[in-house]
């Protein structure tokens, strides 16, 4: 009974700092961002709290069946397979974190008639080019599962200008359907899976 309340503290407490980081998040309006020619592919609010909701209902049955084995599996060992399992549903949290701090740090602009982006960092230089000439590679990194109608993953495009990486946040934002199938336009990019694909 005891490591049951420790585990139900300590999960609740992480939970608790996460649910306030994303909080104090405030993302753009849906409306499409214009600067010049150039169109934001920006996140907005509404897409964020629909994607961390669906994630923390997937915590929540992660931390049931975590406890259920801690409960159980002295007596029941055949239940010691849903560790795993429990530890990947617990885990989905850190990457909603990692993939929200990786859309705000950075503004993504596009230009659909040129096919030119920038992208502006908080952490980095400002990378500009072309999606034609400067792109060397372009690979595709997601998630092995898709839980709760939700799949974490990222573009990772090697330029000319340096190395990009957009995540999957940014792309399913219906004012970036241009960029998305410029990129496939242009590429095939190679697939990987990934348990937890951290940017």
């Amino acid at each position: 009974m005891f490591k049951f309340l420790i585990i139900l503290g300590l999960t609740g407490l992480v939970i608790y700092f996460v649910s306030r980081k994303l909080s104090g998040l405030t993302g753009s309006s849906s409306g499409a961002i214009r600067k010049g020619q150039f169109q934001l592919m920006h996140t907005p609010t509404a897409l964020i709290t629909k994607v961390s909701k669906k994630t923390f209902v997937n915590v929540g049955i992660g931390i049931i069946l975590l406890l259920i084995v801690v409960l159980l599996a002295v007596k029941i060992k055949i239940l010691l397979f849903l560790l795993p399992i429990s530890f990947y549903m617990i885990g989905q949290l850190f990457v909603l974190t990692n993939h929200v701090k990786a859309t705000r740090n950075q503004q993504i602009w596009f230009d659909p008639q040129q096919e030119e982006v920038i992208v502006e960092s908080l952490n980095k230089q400002t990378i500009r080019f072309r999606l034609q000439t400067d792109v060397k590679a372009v690979q595709q990194i997601e998630a092995v599962q898709h839980t709760n109608g939700v799949v974490f993953g990222y573009y990772r495009m090697k330029t000319t200008a340096g190395l990009v990486e957009i995540p999957y946040l940014v792309m399913k934002n219906d004012a970036v359907y241009q960029f998305t199938n410029a990129v496939h336009k242009h590429f095939s990019p190679s697939l990987q899976k990934r348990l937890f694909p951290i940017i």
